[in-house]
Formats: C-alpha cells, sequence, structure tokens
C-alpha cells in the first residue's frame, strides 16, 4: 500500500513541476513570484493541518531546516525551469545518490546493497536521459545553465528530505504527520523574507494557479508522509520511497508530451526522437525501482 501513495506523490511532485514551467512560459510569470504564491499557498496549508492536529510540539530546529532547504531548492528549481525544458531538467531533480551519504550519518542506519545499487542506477538512468545535449528554444532559453542549477535544487532536495527525516526520529513516528505539517509551514519563510524585494504585476488568475499548484505540493507531502507511515522498515523508508520518486522524470516527459500533443502548448517544439531518449533514461529509472524491491 506505501508504493502507491509513493506513485500518487510521484505524479503530484511531477504535475508540480510542470505546472510551474507552464505558468513561466506559457503565462510569463516570473519564476520568483511562482515560487512565492507556490510556496505560501504550501505554507498556508501546513499551517491549517498545524492547527488541526493540535499544534503538537516539534523539533523545531530540524523542521525549519526542512523548510528552508525545501524553499531554497525550490528557488534554484524554479530558475533552472525559467531557462530549460521541464522534461530534461525534472529527472535530474530524482537523482539522490548523496542521500546514501547522508542517510547513514545523520540517522545512523546502514543502507542494504540493494538500495545503494537503485540509486546509482537511479542515476545512470537520469545521465543517460540527459546524454542528448539540449537544445535552445524560446521556452529554454539557457538550458545548460539551468542543468547546472537544477544540480543545486537537488543538493537542498536531499538536505530537506534528511533534516524531514532526522526531525521524524526525534518527534516519534506518531508525530509524522506534524512534523510535514511544520514542514509546510516553514517552507513560506523564505518566500516571507523576499517580500520586501521588487515585485512583478500578475494577475490574479495567474496567482491563484501559483497558489493551486501550492496545494498540490502540500498533497504531495503529504502522500509521501502516509507512505513513510506505511512502509515495513521506517528506518529505510526515506531512502525506499525516493527510489520510488525517480518515476517523476518518466511522470514530466508523459505530461510534457500530452500537453503538447492535446493543448498545443509548444512547452518543448523538439524532435520525437529526443523525448524517446528521455523516455528511454526514465524507464531505466523504473529499473531502480525494481531493483530496490528485489
Amino acid at each position: 500500500m506505501f508504493l502507491l501513495f509513493a506513485v500518487l506523490g510521484t505524479i503530484l511532485s511531477a504535475a508540480f513541476f510542470v505546472g510551474n514551467k507552464i505558468l513561466m512560459a506559457r503565462h510569463e510569470m516570473p519564476w520568483i513570484e511562482v515560487w512565492r504564491w507556490g510556496l505560501g499557498a504550501t505554507s498556508l496549508c501546513g499551517l491549517v493541518a498545524y492547527v488541526l492536529l493540535g499544534m503538537p510540539s516539534l523539533p523545531w530546529l530540524w523542521v525549519i531546516g526542512a523548510g528552508v532547504s525545501g524553499a531554497l531548492a525550490h528557488v534554484a528549481a524554479n530558475k533552472a525551469l525559467s531557462w530549460g525544458d521541464a522534461s530534461f531538467l525534472i529527472p535530474i531533480s530524482g537523482a539522490k545518490p548523496l542521500l546514501v551519504a547522508l542517510l547513514p550519518l545523520v540517522m545512523g542506519v546502514a543502507l542494504p546493497n540493494s538500495i545503494i545499487y537503485a540509486c546509482l542506477l537511479s542515476t545512470f538512468g537520469i545521465a543517460l536521459s540527459v546524454m542528448v545535449p539540449p537544445r535552445a528554444h524560446k521556452y529554454a532559453p539557457h538550458p545548460y545553465w539551468g542543468f547546472a542549477v537544477m544540480w543545486i535544487a537537488v543538493v537542498f532536495m536531499v538536505g530537506s528530505d534528511v533534516c524531514g527525516a532526522k526531525a521524524v526520529e526525534l518527534a516519534g513516528s506518531q508525530q509524522r504527520f506534524g512534523i510535514i505539517a511544520g514542514w509546510c509551514i516553514c517552507m513560506g519563510i523564505a518566500p516571507i523574507l523576499s517580500l520586501g524585494s521588487h515585485r512583478h504585476r500578475c494577475s490574479w488568475p495567474v496567482r491563484g494557479c501559483a497558489m493551486a499548484l501550492g496545494v498540490v505540493f502540500a498533497a504531495f507531502l503529504g502522500c509521501m508522509t502516509i507512505a513513510f507511515t506505511l512502509a515495513p522498515n521506517p528506518a529505510l523508508a526515506v531512502a525506499e520511497v525516493n527510489i520510488v520518486m525517480a518515476f517523476r522524470g518518466l511522470a514530466s516527459v508523459l505530461m510534457v508530451l500530452a500537453l503538447d500533443r492535446w493543448l498545443a502548448l509548444a512547452l518543448e517544439p523538439l524532435p520525437r526522437w529526443i523525448h524517446a531518449v528521455r523516455l528511454i533514461g526514465s524507464v531505466v529509472l523504473g529499473g531502480a525501482v525494481a531493483l530496490a524491491f528485489m
């Protein structure tokens, strides 16, 4: 059952990133505004959930670390998506080899060889999907810079995951939903601190779309929490669920292809063989998932 919620969370996560790309490309919403309004809505969802849970006591230092790291990850991810293709960049966010090194240090647990091999295979799949040199076009003006910045996002994502895992360890698994609520709340710290900077004018319908995507991201975290809760081995839950998250690249490529074909958004006016190579790389990521659970 935990795999079902992990896959659902993966689809929601891909929809969140692809939706951000649509706002920036088709609606010309600046990436920083997408970030502010989206994570602002995520933070509000977390506050509501935290109150409904009875405002439990949490290890706030680790929770704040998870939230701020996550917010910084989205700064880099949104900036990267404003520079490059979603189907090229989103798969990179599923490559988390740092998780293999950091989890044993922070959690004090050794990962089995199957998880380590799965992380390495998922990274190989991502490398395969980006072997085709990216092409610059109207909605992807600086793809190589986007590639570099997305790796910065990955580092912050891993830091956020590890801080969140440590917070759950300290608070106990019974407080897992409280941790996620606090995590979402703290996602809004950096956006609030950025309010004094120059703000662009965006229509309220477009802002509303960014906020809806923030709710989608909160739902993604909720699905991940349920997946962690239902995982048979809590000590390995973070690693196992993050391997499943490797499917995010596959979901993102399929979403972009569907949007371009049926809605004619022209997000990625590229030859089909390029998308085919990216799909093959995403299938290799699926092999990493299978290896993790052999």
